[in-house]
């Protein structure tokens, strides 16, 4: 409705960037009813403090300009890969909705800290500091998670003995489907969103 009631602002040429997860660039240019330039993108919440991780699709007719002052705007607040509009949703479910799988992460191991004894400040700070070095260690040494996880992980060690229950209790095959069901989400939202514009007759 919001997007309707603007349409009438737009010149034909002005660049459209949409945030909106699902909303197709097809259903953009229905709601606005011509064939607008768009920058499609999902960012995430880490964009409020300068770290945020975007993936931007353009449709056609997008100049070269309009292209650069789109990627522009996202680099100001983080990273922004150009991605195929039909993987946004995959973006959507690793990137736009990841914070909150390291949140939840986050809060377990802040709630084991306490258990084991802890205060909450001290595993509050030391899970912080833990999840920030992590990131931190990946970027900077361009290794994979998957070596740095092997450096960590002694034989027979303590953080062997973690890794073996996670995944006895296929963890990661479950953070595998996390996110695939959060795409397969953002594509049932786009779904309803394009059968909702058809249905109120808003077409080009």
């Amino acid at each position: 409705a919001a997007v309707a009631d603007y349409r009438h602002l737009l010149r034909p040429e002005q660049l459209i960037v949409s945030v909106i997860a699902g909303l197709s660039v097809a259903t953009i240019r229905r709601l606005l009813g011509g064939s607008f330039p768009v920058a499609r993108t999902m960012p995430n919440t880490s964009s409020a403090i300068g770290l945020g991780a975007a993936g931007v699709s353009f449709s056609d007719g997008v100049a070269p300009s309009q292209r650069e002052s789109a990627l522009s705007l996202f680099r100001a607040i983080g990273e922004a890969s150009v991605v195929d509009e039909d993987r946004l949703d995959i973006v959507t479910g690793v990137s736009g909705s990841g914070p909150a799988y390291i949140y939840y992460v986050m809060e377990a191991m802040i709630a084991a800290g306490v258990q084991g004894g802890l205060t909450e400040e001290t595993a509050r700070a030391l899970t912080v500091q833990t999840v920030l070095g992590a990131a931190q260690m990946v970027k900077a040494t361009n290794e994979t998670p998957q070596a740095l996880r092997r450096k960590v992980t002694s034989p027979n060690g303590t953080t062997q003995a973690a890794i073996e229950l996670l995944e006895a209790n296929g963890v990661g095959d479950h953070i595998g489907r996390a996110v695939l069901r959060a795409a397969e989400r953002a594509r049932e939202i786009g779904r309803d969103l394009a059968e909702q514009t058809i249905a109120s007759g808003k077409q080009v």
